[in-house]
């Protein structure tokens, strides 16, 4: 066993060395690609590179010790190539140019050469001696070796008389179109990078999350009579494709429709699971977007019916108490001996499917037939294994009845004119008694004629006859701010916070609590000494819903839905702290919670992952087209960023900077080459965005002052442009400390 741990440790350490060098040469190959293009114009229009950097090589010294400024070093020729200290960059040091602004008069010194071609400095000035200079001359003052006045030009003289001019290979002697040049090569060598990075991932198979998954009851998408397993095909106006990714198609032009002062409806074309191709808008709602800053239109990434790694069941419900074990990497593929749909490309199952299947069978205990692969060979074999019903966890509080939300385009609900704000009342007669089990009551009643009885705002009372109430079939959506959906009716409701009565011998009634009191917050809390539990539950709940525990019911879009929701996964020995308003004042219990004798939970611990696609080019024709696709839609993308930062449409709190970076250069890069290559073609298209911005010091900066001079006929005052670079230096400083203290407290949150 000790010898198995030994190589198990060994085998990750060795993967994860793997993966810090992949992440390391595609960052360092990305600055280097950027770097070479200043590098190849440069010495094509004839300007001397005195330095080719990846990393900054400057002096670092912490006490008496003194780091090497680089990694590694050798010169060639005229230049000096190495790998600096301090991995944030790169750069190319040109005769003549330097972006710190103290060195701007030693630099015009360097390049003056007599008029017989003959240098009168810059020629015995190697890179070590640059070097020393620029470490031992004061800042600010100039060199004694010619002193000379601001504005001397080309055609002055020395203090001997001698006519100095620009060295020929400085690279301020170059003409404004060759300095553009030279300036531009770095951005558009990190976008042809862009599109080679993007093509080659292609060629090889890129991985991603299709449009197709679970939708909300409730939603945008629900109201307009959508399905769990429709598959989007087209948005907006454009033709059809169906390889329509879920995050950067759907979830970015959801997320844009949302950028002006109003919410613009957004046309999607999706083939539903008859086959049918059907178009419609829909409307993204805005319920979330206070807390988590963007809208939603209610449909879920595509899962598949392969149990997790690591944790396959919640062990403490039914699914992780089977006689045989539900094990990691089980595929689902039947239910009661009823095979599950499958998705056509990955020869994958749909969860939706075998949700729903769930769902209708919410009371009874169900035969799971998994497909696992076998210890001793590649041949899989199909188990068929029992899962019991699971029981409903609660507290002992019947909570009241909350307003229709949504109402389902075609439904039975539409066609008899209810709408949002009706609260539903009674059912044949009979009052609603518990809004958390009404799906569940409903599946007696199908095929049945029901009545119902339906208040609207104005105390007038509607009554809804249905002659023959189609199959229920509620598959709850565990977000923030859920509803509950009647998909026989065709309604959405919500549950308020505000107990309607209290359970008889239940650990609400044996605290007191009574019908009328508000539930202002919740916490979860495990027993004591299991502070082990309690962060991991923590933790669940953080990346759940995005935010801390407790549950604030009076502040959030959280509602009673979501705590009843998270008392199905809650560990055994949880307790629930509640805290609730009574006739004006605030009081606090703690409630044992208890499994219902006669209400079930359509999940019942099984915890499944996401579906994945590939999308592998037949051709480098089409591969580099795709690539082209990937980098432009890169660069729209940091580009609706930049916008809506400086629009506070988000927060400056929202960027990363190099330790985010690497991390999830890391996560891609776990996930294979291609990944890692679509990546790359981001931050390519990242860098080249952010280093064209009009900012001193950097290229789009450089650029200004070229299109300054073109226009002008004479170069920027060098004062002007010391004391902006300096300005723009600063800034940059400034952010670069900003997005490094982001990246700290991300990581340690």
């Amino acid at each position: 066993m000790e010898f198995c741990l030994v190589l198990s440790s060994v085998a990750g350490s060795i993967a994860l060395f793997w993966t810090i060098l992949k992440v390391a040469g595609g960052l360092g190959f990305v600055i280097f690609v950027h770097e070479l293009g200043h590098f190849l114009v440069a010495k094509a229009c004839g300007v001397k590179c005195e330095k080719f950097y990846v990393g900054f090589d400057v002096p670092i010294k912490i006490g008496p010790l003194r780091l090497p400024r680089t990694l590694c070093k050798f010169q060639r020729g005229e230049t000096e190539y190495g790998i600096g200290i301090i991995p944030l960059g790169g750069y190319v040091k040109m005769l003549g140019q330097d972006d710190n602004p103290a060195n701007y008069q030693k630099e015009a010194e360097r390049i003056r050469v007599a008029n017989d071609g003959e240098s009168a400095q810059a020629d015995e000035v190697t890179p070590e001696t640059t070097q020393q200079t620029t470490e031992t001359a004061p800042v600010g003052e100039e060199p004694n070796t010619a002193e000379r006045t601001e504005g001397e030009g080309a055609g002055s003289e020395d203090q001997e008389g001698t006519e100095l001019v620009l060295d020929p290979r400085s690279f301020p002697a170059k003409n404004v179109p060759q300095r553009m040049a030279i300036i531009s090569a770095g951005v558009v060598m990190n976008l042809i990078f862009a599109v080679i990075f993007a093509a080659i991932a292609y060629r090889i198979g890129v991985k991603y999350t299709p449009c197709i998954g679970g939708i909300s009851m409730g939603s945008p998408t629900w109201e307009e009579g959508w399905q769990s397993g429709d598959q989007i095909i087209a948005i907006g106006d454009h033709d059809p494709n169906e390889h329509l990714r879920f995050k950067w198609d759907l979830a970015q032009n959801v997320y844009a429709s949302a950028g002006g002062k109003t919410v613009r409806p957004i046309k999607l074309t999706r083939r539903n699971r008859q086959g049918q191709v059907i178009t419609s808008e829909v409307t993204a709602s805005t319920t979330l977007k206070q807390e988590f800053g963007h809208v939603t239109i209610g449909i879920r990434p595509p899962a598949s019916t392969v149990l997790a790694p690591e944790t396959p069941t919640w062990k403490h419900r039914v699914a992780g108490q089977t006689k045989e074990p539900l094990l990691s990497g089980d595929r689902v593929v039947a239910i009661d001996g009823q095979s599950l749909a499958r998705d056509d490309q990955t020869q994958q199952y749909w969860l939706h499917d075998l949700s729903e299947k769930l769902a209708a069978r919410v009371s009874q205990p169900v035969v799971l037939t998994v497909e696992r692969s076998a210890t001793d060979d590649s041949q899989k074999k199909r188990i068929d294994i029992t899962v019991a019903p699971a029981s409903m966890v609660h507290l002992g509080l019947v909570m009241e009845m909350g307003p229709i939300t949504a109402v389902q385009k075609g439904s039975v609900a539409g066609k008899a004119g209810l709408r949002k704000g009706d609260v539903l009342l009674k059912i044949n007669g009979k009052e609603v008694d518990d809004p958390l089990t009404l799906p569940e009551q409903l599946t007696a009643l199908t095929g049945k004629a029901v009545e119902l009885e339906v208040l609207r705002e104005g105390d007038s009372l509607m009554i809804v006859p249905i002659e023959s109430l189609p199959e229920e079939n509620y598959h709850p959506y565990m977000g923030p701010a859920a509803t509950i959906g009647l998909q026989s009716i065709g309604i959405a409701y919500q549950v308020r916070s505000v107990v309607a009565r209290v359970l008889d011998e239940s650990p609400a009634a044996e605290q007191g609590l009574a019908a009328g009191d508000e539930v202002i917050q919740v916490r979860f809390h495990n027993k004591p000494g299991n502070a082990a539990d309690q962060k991991t539950f923590d933790e669940f709940f953080a990346e759940r819903f995005g935010y801390a525990q407790p549950f604030d019911l009076e502040t959030t879009p959280l509602t009673w839905l979501d705590v009843h929701h998270t008392l199905q996964t809650a560990m055994p020995g949880t307790t629930v702290v509640v805290s609730f308003r009574r006739a004006g004042q605030l009081k606090e219990v703690t409630l044992e919670k208890v499994d219902s004798q006669e209400w079930f939970f359509p999940l019942r611990g099984l915890i499944f992952v996401g579906l994945e696609r590939t999308n592998r080019s037949k051709s480098w024709t089409s591969a580099v087209a795709l690539g082209f696709r990937e980098t432009t839609e890169k660069l729209f993308e940091v580009g609706k960023v930049l916008k809506m930062l400086f629009t506070a449409e988000i927060s400056v709190k929202s960027l990363g900077g190099p330790v985010i970076i690497a991390k999830i250069a890391g996560d891609e890069a776990a996930q294979g080459f291609p990944r890692l290559l679509i990546f790359l073609t981001f931050l390519s298209a990242n860098l080249a965005v952010l280093n064209f911005l009009p900012i001193p010091a950097l290229d789009g900066g450089h650029m200004v002052f070229l299109v300054v001079e073109g226009i002008s006929g004479k170069p920027v005052n060098e004062r002007i442009q010391g004391v902006l670079t300096m300005v723009g230096v600063l800034c940059l400083l400034t952010l670069m400390v900003f997005v490094l203290g982001n990246d700290i407290v991300r990581l340690f949150r």
